[in-house]
């Protein structure tokens, strides 16, 4: 009975094959050749891990939070806080890899003197990778160890100088939107402020706090502030879930500021000055135009806060990586992954043909 043709037995039944001294001595032989090849030539890894920082750091956080108290700041609502996926995105850039090609041209021009070349080859040696806790891992590995660390430090040099234009773009964009509402708010603060006074001094009105009495100003400012806090949240929900930590908090003095708000209106007097609802016209509308300049006011603060934080956030934008393991060369000995590949698969091969020669198939013979 003739077997069924496979490859595997077409090879295995030739002459060459079936001559077990010389079978043996060849896969001996081409064993010998990738073993050494596992380990030479030696290839050296080097490696160094980075932890991103946010732009500003902790001058613009205790700048936030000392504002925190009646105006929020603006930078919990635009989104500032980026991804470990947005720097590994960065690392893994052309422009990274690109300005590692210049920066290492003049210590070793043979290596980097075709750039698509040299950055075809940096590709290939890299491993960029992000590990717990947000670190970005980069390693090389070269037959050269000078070369390998070299090659990792010029690309941790590039990822943060790469950041950092991200940082100052984005940065100039976000700039740019504040000022003009800043314009905005500073109109509108000269427009109340005007408004004030002209009706103050056509209608011989004293200041607001002395002619409304204490009740009335902490009225005007709760209902200042709940406009504040109105403008804040419509803000936080173009850019957050409803799960949101900070839309909650928002909301949650919101109903605070509405409560409080209608606990004063619902007294008939304040501490001695006439209630809301007894207020004569003129006083009604001048308690209005006292609300409108403090919610200006607010307004403009929080804008004002908002562009100091962009301005720490520009000087601060080189700072934007931690190194927290400096570039340094791997003491252990590197394999070759290949080399070990194919003595695997050489192995494999010597299995079948020493077991197809002890028992081959029915027929072959």
């Amino acid at each position: 009975m003739t077997p069924p043709f496979t490859i595997s037995g077409a090879i295995l039944g030739t002459k060459w094959f079936q001559d077990r001294r010389r079978r043996r001595l060849s896969f001996l032989a081409a064993a010998i050749v990738l073993g050494l090849l596992c380990l030479f030539p030696q290839h050296y890894k080097a490696e160094t891990e980075l932890l991103p920082q946010e732009a500003g750091g902790g001058l613009a956080q205790l700048l936030a939070q000392q504002g925190s108290g009646s105006v929020l700041s603006l930078s919990s609502l635009t989104g500032e806080n980026k991804s470990v996926e947005t720097d590994l995105t960065i690392a893994r850039s052309h422009v990274v890899i690109k300005d590692a090609v210049n920066h290492l041209h003049a210590r070793f021009p043979d290596r980097t003197r075709n750039v698509q070349a040299a950055m075809i080859g940096f590709k290939t040696k890299l491993t960029i990778i992000a590990i717990r806790g947000s670190i970005l891992q980069i390693a090389a590995t070269d037959h050269d160890p000078a070369f390998a660390q070299a090659l990792v430090t010029a690309v941790a040099d590039g990822i943060r100088t790469q950041i950092a234009a991200v940082n100052l773009e984005g940065n100039r964009l976000k700039r740019e939107v504040a000022e003009n509402r800043m314009k905005d708010a500073t109109q509108r603060l000269a427009n109340a402020q005007q408004a004030l006074t002209n009706f103050r001094i056509a209608n011989h009105l004293a200041e607001p706090q002395e002619q409304l009495g204490a009740g009335v100003g902490a009225l005007a400012n709760l209902q200042g502030q709940l406009v504040g806090r109105q403008v804040q949240l419509a803000q936080l929900q173009q850019v957050a879930t409803p799960d949101n930590l900070q839309m909650k908090v928002v909301e949650t003095e919101i109903a605070s500021l509405q409560k409080q708000i209608a606990d004063v209106q619902s007294q008939s007097h304040f501490e001695g000055a006439p209630g809301l609802v007894g207020l004569s016209a003129t006083s009604a509308t001048y308690f209005n135009l006292y609300r409108d300049q403090i919610t200006a006011q607010l307004l403009y603060t929080l804008y004002q806060r908002y562009l100091e934080e962009l301005t720490i956030d520009a000087m601060s934008s080189n700072e934007n990586i931690e190194t927290i393991e400096p570039p340094y060369v791997h003491p252990e000995r590197q394999y070759n992954i290949l080399p070990i590949a194919l003595l695997f698969v050489t192995i494999v091969l010597f299995a079948l043909a020493e077991f197809y020669d002890v028992r081959p198939p029915r027929g072959a013979r």
